[in-house]
């Protein structure tokens, strides 16, 4: 007799020697000893992992003249006949090559006709998705209905392929992948009856390269044997001889590569591609290894010590714990979901090593930006630590305590004014001519849309004190003007139009002290009068539009504020209102009511680079975002810093 192949040497003859598909083995065998076997079975799964040898299995034990609670003796002749594949009542049909409609006919036919030996005739029929439509529409009503001494037993690894109503018609019995460890523990088996000396780390390796297919791993241990010998000592299988046949890389280059791409080394990853592709490696295989790699890592660092998740060998575990311990779950998921997605690019990329060096680096940088959830996760953790608490509840005090500081916290109390001498004239307030009179009385704020180019002062200078001390202007210059009457309304019921009416400001003993025309600083003028106007409650959008303008210089006691070339149209309008111009006149008037005030709005002065200044925020308000825990974090986080603070 020729030399037979292992995977037909040992081939298993029992339930029991089925391996990783014990719960199906069960199933079967409790059918047969309770009597109540189906008439159609649908093996699903895919190559090489028992389906057949399965089926042999239970039409021996359907036949088997001695059986031993479920299991065949194949010692009698029904059990030897079927072994050696000469038993009339076991027909096994190819059907990629029988799936035509005439095929289906013979067998209704033969179908008829009693069993020569055994109990029953057992039909498989493998690779049962081949079979045309007309083929299973012929052997439908066989199948639904067969004579009682039949039974049908198919086969595929495409059940997607196999009609709806054949399905519902067969009970169906779901085949899993065999797991590296009990393959390694099987080829172990099988390497001390043949007397062969090959390493663990080898029968790992061709496990791992088999894919979870039984019949596959045997194949490739029958060809080592062929290239290696392994007869004696001297001529063991190693690792390196399986990668060397098989282009498969080891746990040590799986594990650098991925601890390079988590790293986002994309030199150590491009050196070690190229040593791979240089030794001859499968670069497919190689990037199919990377993602069970992964999967594995990942599921070691969430399932902490559940070895039985990872399809991998003992020896191998200990790479992939070394592997979870250095890295967070979030990198690993991430960069796991990259390979998936561009998995089909290095499939059909007309050069694989090129192709797999771009996904490779550009999958780890992807992987180690920075996330926002993670952000989001630490800044959280910084807010529950207790002295972010105890902060916060002094912060909340304070607020309590000071009104002001809980309508505005960008609010920074005016500087002081000097102390003057007392002999020193006060200068007198000098009123603004009314050109024009609204029907409240509220004198009309000139709004200028076009005129000649007012002088911008230089960033540098608009910060500080003492910039334009406004000249006190002469009595003579200005009359009085003639006492205001309110007239009588027209109309009782009619109500004043929210245009014409401004909203009158908080009594004086809620607003800051005078400004000493010596301290002057536009910045912190402005900051002044947007918190009086902020102190109405329905004017808090005047409010809002009066933060995006900027103060640009004050000429003849005449403040002229900008806005920047981009302000909306609609806030312009809402600012430029008169109600509102006359607001801001009294409170400016009352910040400082050393002097008289007027406010010219300019909608665009010039387009320079000081035209594009933002309202800067105060010292002190600076300071304290500078010094808040979140902004400290952020600026750890992203390695960056506080250029400015505006607003």
């Amino acid at each position: 007799m020729g030399y037979q192949v292992l995977a037909r040497k040992f081939r298993p003859q029992r339930f029991d020697e089925l391996v990783g598909q014990e719960h199906i083995a069960s199933t079967l065998k409790n059918a047969i000893v309770s009597g109540k076997v189906g008439h159609a079975y649908l093996f699903v799964g895919s190559r090489g992992i028992g389906k057949t040898t399965t089926a042999r299995i239970f039409a021996k034990s359907l036949n088997c003249k001695n059986p031993e609670k479920g299991e065949p003796c194949n010692k009698c002749d029904s059990c030897l006949e079927i072994t050696s594949g000469h038993s009339l009542d076991v027909i096994e049909i190819d059907g990629a090559s029988h799936n035509g409609v005439d095929d289906i006919r013979d067998l209704r036919e033969q179908v008829q006709y009693s069993p020569a030996n055994g109990k029953y005739k057992v039909y498989i029929i493998d690779e049962v998705h081949m079979l045309t439509k007309q083929a299973w529409n012929a052997l439908l009503k066989t199948l639904e209905e067969p004579p009682p001494h039949v039974k049908f037993v198919f086969a595929t690894t495409e059940p997607e392929k196999v009609l709806p109503t054949i399905i519902s018609r067969c009970q169906r019995f779901d085949f899993k992948r065999i797991p590296v460890q009990k393959i390694v523990a099987r080829l172990r088996e099988i390497a001390e009856k043949e007397k062969v000396f090959v390493e663990d780390a080898a029968l790992a390796s061709i496990a791992r390269s088999a894919n979870g297919g039984m019949r596959d791993a045997q194949s490739i241990f029958d060809q080592m044997i062929a290239f290696c010998g392994g007869l004696v000592e001297k001529e063991t299988i190693t690792e390196k001889n399986v990668i060397e046949v098989f282009g498969i890389a080891t746990s040590t280059e799986l594990m650098r590569i991925v601890d390079a791409m988590l790293c986002d080394n994309p030199s150590e990853i491009i050196q070690t591609i190229n040593n791979l592709a240089d030794k001859g490696r499968d670069l497919e295989r190689l990037y199919s290894d990377l993602l069970l790699y992964l999967r594995n890592v990942l599921v070691m660092k969430l399932s902490g010590t559940a070895k039985s998740l990872i399809d991998m060998h003992n020896e191998e575990v200990h790479f992939v714990q070394e592997m979870a311990k250095k890295h967070s779950a979030p990198s690993l998921q991430q960069l796991l979901q990259e390979l998936i997605v561009k998995e089909a690019q290095l499939k059909y990329a007309a050069n694989k090593r090129i192709s797999l060096e771009v996904t490779l680096v550009s999958s780890a940088r992807n992987a180690n930006l920075v996330n926002i959830d993670d952000l989001l996760q630490q800044l959280n953790q910084i807010k529950r630590k207790p002295e972010n608490s105890v902060s916060s509840e002094n912060e909340s005090k304070k607020k309590n305590l000071n009104p002001e500081l809980m309508a505005n916290e960008q609010v920074v109390a005016p500087p002081q004014p000097q102390k003057t001498d007392l002999n020193t004239p006060k200068p007198p307030e000098i009123p603004i001519l009314p050109e024009s009179q609204t029907t409240d009385g509220t004198p009309t704020i000139e709004c200028v849309e076009s005129e000649p180019e007012i002088p911008i002062l230089p960033e540098s200078q608009t910060t500080e004190k003492k910039q334009i001390i406004p000249k006190p202007v002469e009595k003579t210059e200005r009359p009085n003007p003639p006492e205001e009457k309110t007239p009588p309304p027209a109309n009782p019921q009619k109500k004043t139009s929210p245009e014409k009416e401004a909203p009158s400001l908080p009594a004086s003993s809620e607003i800051h002290q005078s400004i000493d025309p010596k301290e002057l600083d536009l910045n912190n003028i402005w900051h002044q009068l947007i918190k009086e106007v902020g102190k109405i409650p329905e004017k808090q959008k005047e409010k809002a539009i009066m933060q995006e303008m900027i103060p640009i210089s004050i000429i003849d006691n005449i403040l002229y504020v900008s806005s920047d070339l981009d302000f909306p149209e609609e806030h312009y309008q809402v600012i430029s209102k008169k109600a509102n111009l006359g607001l801001m006149q009294k409170a400016l008037r009352r910040i400082s009511d050393s002097y008289s005030w007027e406010i010219v709005i300019k909608r665009s002065i010039a387009k320079t680079e000081n035209h594009k200044r933002k309202l800067k925020a105060t010292p002190e308000v600076k300071e304290k975002i500078m010094q808040n825990p979140f902004v400290q974090k952020a600026c750890d986080i992203f390695n960056g810093e506080v250029i400015d603070v505006r607003g």
